[in-house]
């Protein structure tokens, strides 16, 4: 019969502490990103800022992962000319995607829509970290209330010290072939050679 795993109360503490830091860690980057999302916008931005905007949120059609902004293209010049005419006409910036839309197609658009489907390309990934982070408070949580203490055997330690015995004997070993090497080549180097003579 083996004795029951013994609990180590400072090891314990150590682990939630390290938990507990974790979870402070989390919650100060959560209320961050939510100080940064929830900053107010500031003023109006003018016509070419905001034609700037939508430039570069629209791709150049005939360049590869360039948007309108960043292409000297014929077509991203075009592109850039329709949007500062329908900003000075006052259109919003979703009424002349709209158009670029209908006209190009869903890839003139450098990030994907926010609706339908769509949304999915946004979602999945948060809901991939909340999950994450579930099942890692869940194995924290069972983990801390179970006591886990792993047992090791004194066959596995003996295992553990015989192979750290080898590993500082061929460690040694090295090292005095190293020296060996560097004491002969330094030897060599000090004695004049033979051919020097003639």
């Amino acid at each position: 019969m083996t004795p029951a795993p013994k609990r180590t109360t400072s090891r314990r503490s150590g682990h939630e502490r390290a938990v507990l830091a974790a979870w402070v860690v989390l919650a100060l980057a959560a209320a961050a990103a939510l100080a940064v999302g929830a900053r107010p916008v500031g003023a109006p931005l003018s016509p070419a800022q905001r034609a700037a905007q939508i430039d570069g949120a629209v791709r150049c059609p005939s360049c590869a992962g360039l948007s309108a902004a960043q292409s000297n293209a014929s077509t991203a010049v075009a592109i850039r000319q329709i949007v500062r005419k329908r900003v000075d006409e006052g259109q919003s910036a979703s009424a002349i995607e709209s158009f670029l839309v209908s006209r190009y197609g869903e890839s003139i658009l450098l990030t994907p829509p926010s609706g339908g489907v769509d949304i999915l390309v946004w979602l999945l990934p948060i809901l991939g970290g909340i999950a994450a982070l579930a099942g890692f408070g869940i194995v924290f949580v069972r983990r801390s209330r179970a006591g886990f203490t792993p047992e090791v055997t004194d066959d596995e330690r003996a295992a553990v010290e015989g192979a750290l015995a080898a590993a500082s004997a061929a460690a040694a070993a090295t090292a005095s072939a190293a020296d060996a090497a560097a004491s002969a080549s330094s030897s060599q180097a000090a004695s004049p050679s033979p051919a020097g003579d003639g």
